[in-house]
């Protein structure tokens, strides 16, 4: 699996997008293709911004 996603996205996020396969938890990503990747993979991911309008969100509620 590693191989494959090594065609699509950088070594960084092919051994993320794996790793995480493999232990059965997401990712925090910022580039796009490689959440793209985790998402063919079912691998749940998440962006910077998107965790910082989650932390945002919580601190104003």
């Amino acid at each position: 699996m590693h191989f494959e996603l090594a065609l699509h996205v950088d070594a960084g996020e092919a051994s993320a997008i794996a790793a995480a396969a493999e232990w059965g938890c997401g990712v925090l990503m910022d580039d796009k293709a490689g959440r793209r990747m985790a998402k063919n993979f079912c691998v749940a991911s998440i962006g910077t911004v998107a965790v910082l309008v989650l932390a945002i969100s919580r601190v104003t509620s």
